[in-house]
């Protein structure tokens, strides 16, 4: 009973796939004043439908009886032999402004024409009837989009620059580039123009893709023994891959900080410009190492810094060129004030001054004689921690803000005061004596 059940799925699904490949048309309605010859066979045009009422095209003028309406799909098939077909099926009928009546007709025509060729397929008046002309211009238009179909954009297979985070348009001549879609992060098409910006990164491959990319489903093709039916949608007609050359130079800043010593000095800004003056970005300087630029010219100008950093006036103007590394040299300038300590004791200098300068709680320089020396902005502590013992060690504050001060500190030595003990002693005396035998201790309280 399980084999029986068993072989009854396996025939049922066997059934399913084999239905869901088959496909079923139907004949609608025929258009008025639609009379085409093909070679020797005269038919009038008329709309064919699949089952839930898409339009499809035939191969064959003579199946329009559809004697045999069971179609098969047809897997498999040259992309290239059905190339022409698939484009006039998807900027013919129903394609932007492509509604009328006439449109299917024109598409059909044209579908005719490829597969008979143009010298054997003609419009006439009637059965049996004269050839004439009959929509030409729209004929004329539905070629175009074809044979725009196969142009490629103006700047395809040329080499494309594009310098480090940049951005850059390139404009199609050919007016094909509408036709293309792209996915790229750094990448976009508006109408005839495709706009380029690399950002960070160094190597780009692009693919352009055209494709019906009006339709939701996919080009198909069903057959029989008579004829082929052609069901609109997607079709690859063209896959372009453009690489694209990112080009960048290295900007090295090599800045030489003053030696003077500023605890607040950790940042200074210049704004980084484009010849145009356009803001690239801006660089801490006191925290750079490179930085990838496209090429071309630069201007680089001091933007802000910490108070005690003087403002540097120059304006560096460069140029970046690709795979080169190009080096600047800044020259910091710190506000700074000379300081001299002088420990006077009597009219003499203490020679044996030792003095110790603190940012806060933080040593920074230590003072081993009494030459000037020079502190850059902030506030300090300086203490004394050796010289002439009998004098007190001095403290002294000091504040650097306008640069180019002396600061001249003379310190009056205070000599140490000396505090008696006014606590009285007291203490014991013993004297030992010894008279005839006798052992006499005397004690007296001082």
């Amino acid at each position: 009973m399980k084999y029986i059940f068993f072989s009854l799925i396996l025939f049922f699904s066997f059934s399913v796939i084999s239905l869901a490949e088959e496909r079923h048309f139907i004949k609608g309605d025929d258009i008025r004043g639609a009379y085409v010859r093909v070679e020797d066979i005269e038919v009038k045009i008329s709309f064919f439908y699949d089952t839930i009422g898409n339009v499809v095209f035939l191969s064959n003028p003579k199946s329009y009886s559809l004697g045999n309406n069971v179609f098969d799909l047809k897997e498999n098939f040259s992309k290239d032999d059905y190339r022409k077909i698939a484009a006039l099926v998807n900027y013919g009928y129903n394609y932007s402004d492509h509604g009328a009546q006439k449109w299917y007709v024109v598409t059909q025509y044209l579908i005719w024409q490829e597969i008979y060729g143009a010298d054997n397929v003609h419009f006439i008046e009637n059965f049996n009837g004269d050839i004439i002309d009959k929509y030409d211009e729209e004929i004329n238009e539905l070629k175009d989009l074809v044979k725009w179909q196969d142009l490629t954009p103006s700047f395809y297979q040329k080499e494309l620059n594009v310098g480090l985070k940049e951005e850059r348009e390139f404009i199609d001549k050919n007016n094909v580039l509408n036709f293309f879609t792209i996915s790229h992060d750094n990448a976009e098409i508006k109408e005839n123009k495709l706009f380029i910006k690399s950002n960070s990164i160094k190597m780009m491959n692009l693919r352009l893709i055209n494709d019906g990319q009006r339709f939701d489903t996919e080009f198909q093709i069903y057959e029989n023994d008579n004829c082929l039916i052609f069901v609109p949608g997607k079709f690859i007609f063209q896959v372009l891959d453009i690489k694209i050359n990112v080009s960048y130079g290295i900007l090295n800043i090599e800045y030489i900080q003053d030696e003077i010593y500023c605890g607040s000095c950790a940042s200074h800004i210049y704004r980084l410009y484009d010849e145009s003056k356009n803001y690239i970005q801006d660089i801490d300087v006191l925290n750079f190492n490179s930085l990838e630029l496209a090429p071309g010219n630069y201007i680089l100008k001091d933007y802000s810094r910490d108070d005690g950093i003087f403002k540097d006036e120059n304006v560096y103007q460069f140029v970046i060129k690709d795979n080169i590394k190009t080096n600047l040299v800044i020259n910091e300038k710190r506000v700074f004030n000379i300081i001299t300590l002088n420990k006077i004791i009597g009219k003499e200098l203490d020679d044996e001054c030792i003095w110790k300068v603190y940012d806060q709680e933080a040593l920074i320089l230590t003072i081993t004689d009494n030459k000037s020396f020079n502190l850059g902005y902030g506030d300090y502590i300086i203490k004394q921690v050796a010289g002439n013992k009998n004098f007190d060690f001095s403290e002294i504050p000091i504040k650097v803000r306008t640069s180019g001060l002396e600061q001249n500190k003379k310190v009056n030595g205070v000599k140490k005061v000396s505090i008696p003990n006014t606590a009285k002693n007291s203490y014991w005396s013993s004297f030992l004596l010894i008279i005839g035998g006798f052992l006499i201790i005397k004690c007296r309280k001082n």
